[in-house]
């Protein structure tokens, strides 16, 4: 996953944010997942019932005991029931994070608590979820991090950053007509020194960056075409224009032979081959054939996937067996 000074605050946030676990927030009983069906969204449960009628502008997973909508232009939170847990009335908003949403009200951004009670005061002009208990902001030009009381603990002066993974985010710094990328630590200290065109995030103690892997020294562990961050253990590599698999000790233990590779969840992964989605399991074998036109990593048993000859959004298990179709 390569990233430009342009995307990776952007692109980096987003991902994490689609995936990280919601810290101290009790997880709801009843797992939901997200449907449109005529331009409305929706939840269903695990066997496919539905379960939150599609009313809804938009709609995302659930996080906790909630899941956050959109409706008329405004944003809220709502509980498994399909009730609502937090009044649609922000002008935007994330999910919650270590107990924490950001929001935006009155043309700033704040944070709200699990009850909907607003904890950091609307001030930001830009910021982002917590992680490892920091959350980003920018001032002018310029990124620092807050704490939970809203205190900041690192000062703005980074041009660009990204959310902190294991301890340690990425931040950029102008050199000639380019970025280049170091790491800081969670008091702000510059651990690894900026010298990358392109990084990511750590995962399982090593981050990528664009063609390889770095440890948390900032030694360069391993090297491909291009490359993915890992995931159980394995990440996606590029060798000879097709990507495959490799370890921690960058040994590749599925062949190359893929148009794209995604990361492993639940142990399967999303890969492309020939023009179509499927999944394989992590020693490699095509346990669900590519026959979709698009597909999601797993979460929690069930993948959303598109329909590879009518475009038809649909949730898969990990057998392959069809739970929901939205032709249903």
């Amino acid at each position: 996953m390569k990233l430009n000074h342009f995307s990776i605050a952007i692109a980096f946030f987003l991902l994490l944010t689609a995936f990280m676990p919601a810290g101290e927030i009790k997880q709801s009983k009843e797992i939901l997942y997200v449907i449109k069906k005529d331009g409305k969204y929706g939840y269903i449960q695990k066997n496919g019932t539905p379960k939150v009628k599609p009313t809804y502008d938009n709609a995302w997973n659930f996080f906790g005991t909630c899941a956050r909508v959109k409706s008329n232009g405004k944003y809220g939170y709502i509980n498994a029931e399909g009730k609502e847990h937090i009044k649609v009335q922000f002008e935007d908003a994330y999910d919650f994070s270590e107990g924490l949403a950001l929001v935006k009200k009155d043309g700033k951004y704040g944070y709200i608590n699990v009850t909907g009670k607003m904890v950091i005061t609307p001030q930001f002009e830009e910021a982002w979820r917590f992680f490892s208990g920091l959350a980003a902001f920018k001032k002018g030009n310029s990124w620092g991090f807050i704490d939970k009381t809203g205190k900041v603990v690192i000062q703005p002066k980074f041009e660009i950053v990204s959310v902190f993974s294991e301890g340690l985010a990425a931040v950029g710094q102008i050199s000639g007509s380019n970025f280049i990328y170091g790491y800081i630590d969670t008091k702000g200290t510059m651990v690894i020194k900026p010298q990358f065109g392109v990084a990511s995030g750590f995962s399982e103690g090593l981050a990528s960056v664009g063609t390889g892997f770095i440890d948390r020294t900032g030694k360069t562990v391993m090297n491909f075409e291009e490359v993915a961050d890992f995931s159980e253990g394995l990440a996606p590599v590029k060798q000879k224009g097709k990507w495959g698999y490799a370890d921690r000790n960058g040994k590749v233990v599925i062949p190359a032979q893929f148009d794209y590779c995604g990361g492993f969840a639940e142990g399967f992964a999303v890969v492309k081959l020939a023009g179509k989605y499927g999944y394989v399991n992590a020693n490699g074998q095509k346990v669900i054939a590519p026959q979709y036109a698009q597909g999601d990593s797993f979460n929690n048993g069930l993948a959303r996937v598109m329909t590879a000859d009518d475009y038809t959004a649909a949730y898969i298990d990990n057998q392959g067996q069809l739970k929901w179709s939205a032709k249903k």
